[in-house]
């Protein structure tokens, strides 16, 4: 009797046998391309032309998007120049003005938005960004201090002359003209001469319900020479400024000087400007600014 060895089938081919032979499996396809549109920002849009510090504006973007509904885009909102605080979400927030940034400026309000979606199996974003034409602002008490004591600063320094001095008055003001015309005549006196200007304690600053008128005022010191003895004489008074909103920013209108003394001089120290002789008070009220308009 004889005996046959046992045949040995590969593995490939017993599960070929057992499976039927058929193709062998395929790969599974890769995931697809997505082709998606980014968001549409149709506009950025402040509430107001103009904000004051400290105050706020709404601010709306119109967004639209093909795939995503806009309340599922992320919004992200920024100022530039970098200042302020937005408060809200999505495409209507609030924007707090910030104080004490340097004013006048203009703002832009700029926002990002971003879509989150999948394409062949990985995240993908698509982001745009665009912003709105500019909000003026202004930090009304502060430039109008700012001007007036450049003002009083320039008018008591004899280098400076008239037209300098007068920089920041508004042309539609009588009292720019004025002004500048009694500093000239204070340049070119020969008997006196200004040394110094001081303003005294903290000024006070108001600003009408519109917004486009103000008034300054603060006690001030102005110290003057005698040219032939060299005596010196310091008038206070105080000073009283108007001020008109006009092209996005503050200027001055109008300069007033009231209740002057003189507090220091030979014999003169604390005297009401008007207990001097008429022709010292002539000398010396010149000297001080807006005294042709003395109230």
């Amino acid at each position: 009797m004889h005996f046959r060895s046992p045949v040995r089938i590969a593995p490939w081919l017993a599960l070929c046998l057992l499976s039927g032979c058929g193709d062998p499996p395929s790969k599974p396809s890769p995931p697809p391309v997505v082709n998606n549109q980014p968001p549409v920002i149709s506009s950025v849009v402040a509430g107001a032309d103009r904000v004051e510090a400290g105050t706020e504006v709404e601010v709306v973007a119109t967004v639209t998007d093909a795939e995503t509904p806009v309340e599922q885009l992320t919004y992200t909102w920024s100022a530039m120049p970098a200042g302020g605080v937005f408060t809200g979400t999505g495409t209507r927030v609030r924007w707090r003005a910030p104080s004490g940034a340097s004013s006048p400026d203009t703002y832009r309000f700029v926002v990002m938005v971003s879509e989150q979606y999948t394409s062949q199996g990985q995240p993908q974003t698509n982001t745009v960004t665009s912003s709105s034409s500019g909000t003026h602002y202004n930090d009304s008490v502060a430039e109008i201090t700012a001007v007036a004591v450049q003002f009083y600063k320039d008018f008591g320094t004899y280098s400076v002359s008239a037209a300098e001095c007068v920089r920041n008055f508004s042309n539609s003001c009588p009292g720019k003209a004025e002004e500048q015309q009694q500093i000239q005549d204070n340049r070119n006196r020969t008997d006196f001469r200004i040394v110094g200007s001081t303003l005294l304690g903290s000024p006070s600053v108001s600003i009408g319900s519109q917004r486009v008128t103000g008034e300054y005022r603060q006690r001030c010191q102005f110290e003057d020479v005698e040219i032939r003895t060299g005596r010196r004489y310091r008038v206070e008074g105080s000073c009283f400024l108007t001020a008109v909103y006009e092209n996005w920013r503050w200027w001055l209108c109008d300069s007033h000087f009231q209740e002057p003394i003189v507090v220091s001089g030979p014999f003169l120290s604390g005297l009401p400007l008007s207990d001097l002789s008429e022709s010292l008070r002539r000398r010396i009220l010149p000297m001080t600014p807006g005294s042709r308009r003395l109230r």
